[in-house]
């Protein structure tokens, strides 16, 4: 990210790897996950010595902060946190995965919808080309679900079938 320190993360050396992790911490950046909906509840916080204060596996948005300021930001603890916009989650061990982008977030009915995961279906359909899914406004929903379909050569699928083939996926 262009807008804080040019790594923030990683996996220490001799340390074990864990696929689709981003790593831990790096020293002196402390992390917090908080809840999607306000980002005021607070379900974790790591840091590279410290990984273990709160139970691991909850799902928020990944925010993060160096620890070292010249000066005492709002939060009264010398930190000012940066909001990513990326939902993430904090496991056992401190190690942090990006599960989404939340503006990528497509709310229907109250209910989060992540685009990616309506590309993955459509895309093992056998006519279906990798989609782009978007939420597009809705009066009665607040959003609804748009896949911009594109089909492979010389196949083809109704609206109804990839509507059917989503819902038994």
């Amino acid at each position: 990210m262009s807008e804080t320190s040019p790594v923030t993360h990683s996996t220490p050396q001799l340390a074990v790897r864990k696929p689709g992790s981003i790593g831990v911490p790096f020293p002196d950046t402390d992390i917090k996950i908080v809840d999607v909906e306000t980002g005021a509840r607070e379900l974790r916080r790591a840091r590279r010595a410290s990984c273990a204060q709160r139970p691991a596996g909850d799902e928020g948005l990944l925010e993060q902060a160096g620890r070292e300021r010249p000066r005492a930001p709002p939060d009264g603890a010398g930190r000012i946190w940066f909001h990513t916009g990326d939902i993430a989650t904090v496991d056992e061990d401190g190690y942090t995965s990006i599960v989404q982008r939340k503006k990528d977030m497509i709310i229907v009915d109250g209910f989060n919808v992540y685009p990616s995961e309506v590309e993955a279906v459509l895309y093992t359909h056998p006519a279906v080309r990798p989609p782009p899914v978007i939420g597009i406004p809705d009066a009665y929903h607040g959003e609804t679900v748009k896949a911009c379909v594109a089909f492979k050569a010389g196949a083809t699928a109704g609206a109804d079938e990839l509507i059917d083939f989503c819902r038994a996926s």
